[in-house]
């Protein structure tokens, strides 16, 4: 059996780096927009590949367990970054409508180019701030389903 879902809510996120990132946007501020889909309850599907991530990374901690010191704690680094790209993976599969930034690509001098693999390659880099938005995001998404829960329950009570 398979139920009707309700419309998914739909949320815009946007994030403005520092002057001080200039550089990345040819002198301009850099920014980030993402139009999503929210997370949550509301998105079924989201929640779904979360518990199957979740399972997957208990069943590599059990299988670890059992190695040396050393040997577990690179493999568990190894398989938390992995983990960590799927969930943004997740998000991008689920959630991700459209995305834009003014970000230069350096190989080719023009903006970066609003893709999935684009997507995943600017949540990881290693560049604090750019992370702090994407990890940023991905609360967003979450806390505008909280949001929409609390103002349904808002609307019931009236």
């Amino acid at each position: 059996m398979k139920l009707k879902q309700p419309e998914t809510a739909t949320a815009v996120f946007h994030r403005d780096l520092s002057p001080d990132m200039a550089y990345l946007a040819d002198g301009a501020i850099p920014y980030i927009t993402i139009s999503s889909k929210v997370g949550g309850y509301l998105n079924p599907d989201l929640m779904n590949a979360r518990d199957k991530l979740d399972l997957r990374r208990r069943v590599a901690a059990m299988e670890l367990a059992d190695k040396a010191k050393l040997d577990y704690v690179a493999a568990m680094d190894k398989t938390t970054r992995t983990d960590g790209e799927d969930r943004f993976a997740a998000i991008y599969d689920f959630c991700v409508t459209e995305w834009k930034t003014n970000i230069i690509d350096d190989a080719s001098g023009e903006a970066i180019e609003a893709n999935k693999d684009n997507f995943l390659g600017l949540a990881g880099v290693r560049v604090p701030e750019i992370a702090a938005a994407f990890t940023a995001f991905a609360r967003y998404v979450d806390d505008v389903a909280n949001y929409v829960r609390k103002a349904d329950e808002e609307t019931e009570k009236n």
